[in-house]
């Protein structure tokens, strides 16, 4: 019986292209740019198993339910080692986006390997050790799981915890630079200057219950607007932005993260990837995150997009939530009230007080509807009529995700791109 050669990525240095077939585990794998390197290959795309929706429903209820289920002894284990004594919210606010991306990414990469191996016999080449890294922060990790580089790398962890073994290569080009969250120049100068006005706010009115806004996802002059029109009750807020890049220790407190409890072959293979899964900024670096966002004690914290990838937004309002502070989450993007599956809006009401959304509130008493702050700026700037007439050409916007899966939710994903773009 003829083996197969199984191609995980788009890195083609890592494909025996003189195998007597190709099996390309998704259609990721063939780059359009790269088209001469595989159009004239023996190939064959494997088929996505999400196509079938029921199984597609079936997991993405899976990994919310087990990304809930790890949260608790994760934080558990992060009180330990930091010596705190943090609720499940407050460390839900400053991980919680990193362990829902890892969780679906992990699984989807899980499965995709096991239906490709389950049914023929199939060789590959994996990712040399010393080429693995271990994300920064939590954008470093998203950014992460849409390169080849670092996929290759969890394809290659994920088969040797199954027990295979194939040989192994070190990638001609070196991994990509770690992704940090940083303000243009001119974005700075203008938060500089919000920021004063902000600080000045409170030292002249110390008012009861006041709202500090991070991250309000609107233009400068728009929280100006906030903070004058409340009297200086809700004021936009900038943390910080001090850069954290710590290399990771593989000492007990990050290989201890490989014992949290699993209850199943996927579970356990997830929590043996921790150590190299988990940013150095929640570990390494978490006493200076800490120390860089001391913040003054307020009624509220509220934000549009500061859960996802701001660590100095998540780390203050998790310390500020276990003063008691409320906390108000705004919808900040499309799918919201939309998506039969929808993890980042669950997310986002999970960790919230108050949820404040585009007009789907229905009959939730945590959540209530108002207006998207940059949608009515954009309404303000509507093309009238007749200069719409004189306008003969159509701009048609389409969107599109990362080729890689990072999160199980009521849009394309994978390969199914494929089919969205014909």
């Amino acid at each position: 019986m003829s083996s197969s050669f199984l191609a995980t990525t788009a890195l083609d240095e890592f494909w025996n292209k003189d195998a007597d077939r190709i099996l390309f585990l998704g259609t990721w794998c063939l780059r359009f740019d790269s088209r001469h390197r595989w159009k004239t290959l023996r190939y064959e795309v494997l088929p996505s198993p999400w196509n079938d929706r029921r199984r597609f429903y079936e997991a993405a209820a899976y990994v919310d339910e087990l990304g809930e289920r790890l949260l608790p002894p994760l934080a558990r284990y992060l009180n330990s080692v930091h010596g705190e004594q943090r609720s499940d919210r407050y460390w839900r606010i400053l991980v919680g986006v990193w362990l829902m991306h890892a969780v679906h990414a992990a699984y989807d990469r899980y499965v995709l390997l096991s239906e490709a191996i389950g049914s023929t016999e199939v060789n590959t080449i994996g990712l040399d050790r010393s080429d693995y890294r271990v994300p920064t922060t939590t954008v470093d990790h998203h950014a992460a799981l849409k390169n080849d580089l670092y996929n290759l790398q969890l394809f290659t962890q994920i088969l040797e915890a199954k027990g295979y073994e194939f040989p192994r290569r070190k990638a001609s080009s070196p991994p990509p630079p770690h992704a940090l969250y940083r303000r243009s120049p001119l974005k700075r100068v203008v938060v500089s200057s919000v920021e004063g006005l902000a600080r000045l706010g409170e030292r002249l009115l110390e008012k009861p219950g006041r709202i500090a806004f991070y991250s309000s996802y609107g233009s400068w002059s728009a929280e100006l607007r906030i903070l004058l029109q409340s009297g200086f009750g809700v004021i936009p807020m900038h943390p910080p932005a001090v850069e954290i890049e710590r290399e990771p220790v593989f000492d007990s407190r990050r290989l201890g993260l490989a014992d949290l409890p699993a209850s199943s072959p996927f579970e356990r293979i997830l929590v043996s990837l921790l150590p190299q899964l988990f940013p150095t900024i929640f570990l390494e670096g978490y006493r200076e995150l800490v120390s860089s966002c001391a913040a003054p004690s307020v009624g509220g914290v509220a934000s549009v997009s500061g859960w996802y990838f701001e660590e100095h937004v998540k780390c203050r309002a998790a310390i500020l939530a276990d003063r008691g502070a409320k906390i108000f989450a705004l919808q900040h993007g499309g799918g919201y009230g939309i998506y039969r599956v929808a993890p980042a809006e669950r997310y986002e009401k999970r960790l919230c007080d108050r949820f404040l959304v585009w007009g789907w509130a229905a009959d939730d008493p945590k959540v209530r509807n108002a207006p998207g702050g940059r949608l009515s700026e954009i309404a303000k700037h509507q093309i009238t009529t007749a200069s719409a007439s004189r306008n003969r050409s159509v701009l048609f916007v389409p969107t599109a995700h990362p080729r890689y899966l990072y999160r199980f939710h009521s849009s394309p994903v994978g390969s199914q791109w494929t089919e969205y773009f014909d």
